[in-house]
């Protein structure tokens, strides 16, 4: 996935208005994916704010249909090039106002 940067400092920019914090370590991400469980009965997921996708990574391959929520419009486009399961899956906003009409009427919210 292609990184954002700030100009010339080759850091990770965030955007202090959307209060973004992005995971970073592998380890943590792997270990939140390989611990979440999901209410019996519920076949799919609302990822809340993915980032870069550093915990999306790991969520792809779990046993439930993935949809992710992004607000930051840096990231909304760059997701799904980069996880092409996304394609058709990410919701683009605030998730508190976005309609949740694509998701399944039951889902596990991450």
């Amino acid at each position: 996935m292609r990184k954002i940067h700030r100009k010339g400092t080759g850091s990770l920019y965030k955007k202090k208005s959307l209060g973004q914090h992005f995971l970073r370590d592998e380890t943590d991400s792997k270990r939140i994916a390989e611990l979440l469980e999901l209410p019996q009965g519920t076949s799919a997921a609302l990822e809340v704010g993915p980032g870069q996708g550093a915990l999306t990574q790991h969520l792809i391959d779990k046993d439930f249909e993935l949809f992710v929520s992004e607000l930051d419009d840096r990231l909304i486009e760059e997701l799904p090039k980069r996880f092409p399961v996304l394609d058709g899956k990410v919701l683009a906003g605030d998730f508190l106002k976005a309609p949740l009409d694509m998701l399944p009427d039951s889902f596990g919210l991450i």
